[in-house]
């Protein structure tokens, strides 16, 4: 059986690129970019918070600093936006919370 190549269409000729988000999350992370300013423009979220946490569980890690990324204690999905679920981090104790799971659950910094 012979057989041809396919012919694309005029609407497969032009690629667009896949969105980034939907559109409910496009508009949750518009919020979401304003509570942050919010949140760290508060004096008490000035500085690291799991920092103090870690060390006081006898693990050597070196303060960076806060950054603007609030570590979500929660899951981020249905808790994006809610900042009682946030804590001010620098970026050396957020790799350490993701990267050391079990630890960051009995220290609380990472519920279900």
């Amino acid at each position: 059986m012979k057989r041809t190549p396919l012919k694309r269409g005029a609407s497969q000729l032009k690629r667009t690129p896949l969105k980034r988000a939907s559109k409910k999350t496009a508009k949750a992370l518009i919020v979401y970019r304003k509570l942050k300013a919010e949140f760290y423009a508060k004096p008490d979220n000035q500085r690291c918070h799991i920092c103090p946490i870690l060390w006081n569980a006898n693990v050597v890690i070196t303060c960076s600093g806060v950054e603007n990324m609030p570590h979500h204690v929660k899951r981020r999905g249905p808790y994006l936006n809610d900042t009682s679920t946030w804590l001010a981090t620098c970026r050396n104790a957020h790799n350490y919370v993701e990267t050391h799971a079990s630890l960051a659950r009995e220290l609380g910094l990472i519920q279900t």
